[in-house]
């Protein structure tokens, strides 16, 4: 009944911006959205407050443009709360995610609307760069195709940007929960998605990224994330020393992932997400014995989890080392602040 009514959808597309003083790159990000080669059938664009010149700026651009619909938060919402009231504002059949300081390839919507076919969500890919001058500079980033399965989202998501996806994915994702104060929107709205195993990658890079240390989504680079052997063998020797440190921050964490996705409850529900659902709650049991049977969910989709598809050997050692490994990933993330 569902895959019958998302098939049965129309190409109408609705970006729906959000923003907090972000006067800096504003229209950089409007003059790509607005030159698009498909054009979209109505900006809705939701300001949080800005204090600078956003507001004014985004009220020259709607004054020229029809398609541009603004709102203004009487409160702040904060990143999740304003997307979110954002999105339920669009009226199209499609809606594409977008933030204030990018700047998007002049055919990212033709081509993820004609890449989506009847899943829920297509997702494309951002090249990362910073800004010297006048001039961009690229930034280096894996070029390899990512996985963007149900078990790989448990542990990573992709940029808001990068999300085109139909406006019944909004009338399925939980509408609340603890959720929404541990991740951000794009998290929940990708997963939710592959819950249903809905998900279609474009392996194209259709946007440029802005990186700068003002950004809501910034973070400095981490080195000891980048592969390499020796990299390897500080997070497995990190995870030996610091699992009862950690593992309590990280059960908590998955606790949280795993109430969510059951509230998703895809009918019927793919074999991936039962799996997941599972694994989750391997992840949240702090008994060690409870390792094995991670590890054993850790094998059966080894070629999926990671970031990119590993042959074996690689895919399987990794695999098996993945339980220490991941330790430190969750230190940086939970208790370096």
């Amino acid at each position: 009944m569902f895959q019958q009514k998302v098939m049965k959808s129309l190409p109408n597309i609705s970006v729906v911006m959000c923003t907090y003083n972000g006067e800096k790159y504003l229209s950089e990000q409007l003059d790509s959205i607005l030159g698009q080669s498909l054009p979209p059938y109505e900006v809705i664009v939701q300001d949080d407050g800005s204090s600078d010149h956003t507001w004014t700026i985004l009220q020259s651009y709607a004054s020229r443009f029809p398609v541009v619909k603004l709102f203004r938060n009487e409160a702040e919402h904060g990143i999740n709360g304003n997307f979110f009231s954002a999105m339920r504002r669009a009226s199209g059949h499609l809606l594409a995610v977008s933030d204030q300081d990018d700047v998007w390839h002049p055919d990212k919507l033709k081509e993820q609307a004609a890449a989506i076919g009847n899943k829920l969500m297509c997702i494309c890919r951002s090249e990362p760069f910073c800004q010297q001058g006048k001039e961009r500079k690229l930034l280096p980033y894996d070029r390899r195709r990512p996985s963007c399965n149900l078990v790989r989202m448990l542990y990573t998501g992709f940029s808001g940007h990068c999300l085109l996806f139909r406006r019944q994915l909004l009338d399925i994702v939980p509408p609340s929960g603890p959720i929404y104060r541990q991740t951000w929107y794009d998290v929940i709205l990708s997963q939710t998605a592959a819950a249903y195993d809905s998900v279609v990658l474009l392996d194209k890079q259709l946007a440029l990224w802005r990186r700068y240390d003002e950004a809501a989504s910034f973070k400095p680079r981490d080195d000891r994330q980048q592969r390499g052997m020796a990299n390897a063998l500080y997070m497995l020797r990190f995870g030996w020393t610091h699992w009862h440190e950690v593992k309590p921050v990280m059960c908590r964490h998955f606790r949280l992932r795993q109430e969510f996705l059951k509230s998703v409850h895809p009918t019927p529900s793919p074999a991936i997400y039962r799996d997941a659902v599972k694994l989750l709650g391997y992840e949240s049991d702090s008994r060690w014995w409870k390792v094995f049977s991670l590890m054993r969910l850790y094998l059966k989709y080894r070629h999926q989890m990671f970031y990119s598809y590993e042959k074996d050997p690689v895919a399987m050692v990794r695999a098996l080392l993945q339980p220490w490994m991941q330790i430190y990933l969750y230190y940086q993330r939970y208790m370096t602040h």
